[in-house]
């Protein structure tokens, strides 16, 4: 039953993992979302900027979400690797 259960949970992360990295706009809102922006990026709509290489692709969100320490975070970047892609904070 143990098995059954841990198997159970490696499968769920390993699916969301899967969902969310498939896709730049899924990983850039999670990305967001664990920087501590849930509503934005429930709510915010991406602008593509521009692509800076064959796997490297930069956005802006909309409306910017304000961190109360650091200010405005508007810029990401999302980079491909293989068939996932991963998101990071670029920069004002």
């Amino acid at each position: 039953m143990k098995k059954k259960i841990t198997l159970l949970l490696v499968m769920i992360f390993f699916s969301t993992f899967l969902f969310s990295h498939t896709s730049s706009d899924r990983a850039l809102r999670l990305t967001v979302l664990l920087n501590g922006f849930p509503k934005e990026a429930i709510t915010s709509d991406i602008e593509y900027v521009f692509k800076h290489d064959e796997n490297t692709k930069y956005y802006f969100l909309e409306p910017t979400p304000v961190s109360h320490q650091t200010g405005p975070t508007n810029a990401w970047k999302a980079k491909q690797v293989g068939i996932f892609y991963f998101a990071s904070y670029y920069g004002a």
